[in-house]
């Protein structure tokens, strides 16, 4: 006993059995607590945005590029529409001539009815293709992360949770799928709309564009700190539920 008493020094009321459970107890508590925020807690890799597409075939690349080049016509189409519009509204008001007024709308209504046609396709089949490539590259990656798991030690299982395993082929996967589905062909649309909207916006009236990007610094300003706070919150809401877990898991 005058071992245990020089190497861990007793509270009062409390034997040395007790005081050596509670401390071993604690001890192995707190390092797998500790290794276990660590390991959460770790920055993942940033891999670059064609490493994404590493498990896509040929016909997934076909169906990439199709996707991509409808998304870019209905992002075109979205400031070609602009252009009607203003040829239909100097129709109105032009009283100059014979010609009566409004004679050209029929043609202007086919014209509207052919755009929202084109518009309705393009989405669709831009939509569809990414989501059924990225659908069929998540597949693939989920049977090689399992083909991975299988070929661990284990001694891997042991360190490893199984409710990480899961969280990893669904959440995870979920997560890479959605990131390379359809929010792709968004993002070309919305580029391809702001880079032919400034085009068309200068080859008729560049003094007035010219006014008009006097706000676009306050805009991007504004954007870029909506998204730096939502990243922020989303950050502290995922270490919150990570030290969830760690307390409800102790």
């Amino acid at each position: 006993s005058s071992g245990i008493n020089a190497e861990w020094p007793l509270r009062p009321g409390i034997s040395n059995g007790d005081e050596i459970a509670i401390d071993v107890s604690n001890t192995d508590c707190d390092k797998k607590e500790k290794k276990k925020k660590k390991k959460d807690e770790e920055k993942p890799e940033m891999v670059p945005f064609g490493q994404y597409y590493r498990y896509a075939t040929k016909l997934d690349g076909f169906f990439i590029a199709v996707a991509i080049f409808f998304a870019a016509i209905k992002g075109f189409a979205w400031p070609s529409i602009m252009i009607i519009f203003g040829l239909m509204i100097d129709d109105l008001v032009d009283t100059d001539g014979d010609a009566k007024i409004g004679e050209k709308m029929p043609l202007f209504a086919y014209i509207y009815i052919g755009m929202g046609f084109l518009n309705i396709v393009a989405g669709y089949l831009s939509t569809t293709l990414m989501l059924l490539s990225a659908e069929r590259q998540s597949n693939k990656i989920r049977n090689e992360y399992f083909r991975a798991i299988m070929r661990q030690e284990i001694g891997w299982f042991d360190d490893t949770s199984s409710g990480e395993l899961t969280t990893r082929l669904t959440s995870d996967i979920n997560k890479l799928k959605d990131g390379m589905s359809d929010k792709v062909a968004m993002a070309v649309q919305w580029m391809v709309a702001f880079l032919s909207g400034f085009i068309i916006a200068f080859c008729y009236e560049w003094r007035l564009s010219l006014v008009i990007m006097s706000t676009s610094p306050l805009l991007a300003i504004s954007g870029f700190l909506f998204s730096k706070i939502m990243a922020e919150f989303t950050e502290k809401r995922k270490k919150y539920r990570l030290r969830l877990c760690v307390d409800t898991t102790a």
